[in-house]
């Protein structure tokens, strides 16, 4: 426990993880992690069994060297301060100008601990005060790897379940004004001929179903799970206002709450339109969906299963389902021979 090396090779880098991950001190092997606490500094403690996620850390590499060590949950940089004989180690807002900001894993002979330092002093070490569990983490200079001076990146490899969702269509909203937009369009020109223009035509129709998950726990840190971490599971239904009234609900593929991209789905179907064009006219032809759109809140209750942290993390996760859909058909006949007044003629349903 109190082996240590003659010296720290500032040559040999390790590489920071790629995932999120706990600083792991190596002070009387008690698996204790860095771990900001209430009073604005940090030090080192058991790995929380409630509030895993306020312990995690995230590189990002720099262009300069090294990486800036930012606290998942609350998204500030790992930093230090000149402060008397010591420096202190703090949170700081992200600023990417300031190279205290950025640290170094460093290799000194050991296989599972490194040395850590900041980018703007190779000589100063993250050290925890004293060697004492639960104390105070600062930056002191190498003492050829004393056991407060050890670290180990431990990676978080766990992953959130979706173990049900509740959906509140009793707080549901409809768009009360629909949209149209055009599926096909077809023009038939029979201004030189001096007969009518009989014939027949197809065209197609195009319904389009859109689906777009949205999370409202923007603040919370147990959006750090869903965020950082894979996801198990996600909505499975989506919806349509009934006529009179409440809404229909359908089963459809799984849409991840992590994907807030428009996931579109749409079928197409032809049919004939018989042209009636009298001689000299131009008319067109355009198939025209009726839009709808209709949002339903969610609850999804969520469970982290840590690779780290053998209870189970429970948390909730607030969102709504946006959905977007087409109600109807109508082919909508309209003289254009006069492009500047068009002149609608009918406007019939499709079955």
């Amino acid at each position: 426990m109190n082996q240590t090396f003659e010296a720290r090779n500032t040559e040999e880098k390790s590489t920071w993880p790629t995932v999120p991950f706990y600083l792991m001190s190596r002070v009387e092997l008690l698996g204790f992690v860095l771990t900001p606490n209430d009073g604005g500094e940090l030090n080192i403690a058991p790995i929380q069994e409630d509030k895993t996620e306020i312990q995690l850390w995230q590189a990002t590499p720099d262009q300069r060297g090294g990486a800036s060590l930012k606290h998942v949950v609350t998204g500030k940089n790992l930093s230090f301060r000149k402060q008397g004989d010591a420096n202190k180690v703090m949170l700081l807002d992200e600023d990417r100008s300031d190279r205290n900001q950025l640290w170094e894993l460093a290799d000194f002979g050991d296989k599972v601990y490194s040395a850590i330092h900041p980018l703007a002093d190779e000589w100063a070490n993250l050290n925890v005060l004293d060697a004492k569990p639960y104390g105070t983490v600062q930056l002191w200079a190498w003492n050829k790897g004393a056991q407060n001076e050890c670290w180990m990146s431990l990676t978080e490899t766990g992953k959130s379940i979706v173990k049900k969702i509740d959906y509140h269509t009793g707080a549901g909203a409809v768009n009360v004004t629909p949209g149209e937009v055009s599926s096909d369009y077809s023009i038939a020109d029979n201004t030189n001929p001096r007969t009518p223009l009989e014939a027949r035509r197809t065209l197609t129709r195009t319904r389009t179903k859109s689906h777009q998950v949205s999370n409202s726990q923007e603040n919370s840190s147990e959006l750090v799970f869903t965020q950082s971490f894979e996801i198990s599971g996600g909505v499975e239904s989506i919806f349509e206002a009934k006529v009179g009234g409440g809404f229909e609900q359908h089963t459809t593929k799984t849409i991840s709450l992590t994907n807030t991209d428009q996931v579109d789905e749409s079928t197409s179907t032809t049919f004939e339109v018989k042209l009636d064009v009298p001689a000299g006219r131009k008319y067109a032809y355009d198939v025209v969906e009726t839009i709808e759109k209709c949002s339903v809140p969610y609850t999804a209750f969520m469970e982290f299963r840590s690779s780290v942290n053998k209870k189970p993390r429970c948390y909730q996760v607030e969102g709504r389902i946006d959905n977007t859909y087409s109600t109807g058909t109508t082919l909508v006949v309209r003289d254009i021979t006069n492009s500047e007044k068009p002149l609608e003629l009918t406007k019939k349903p499709v079955v």
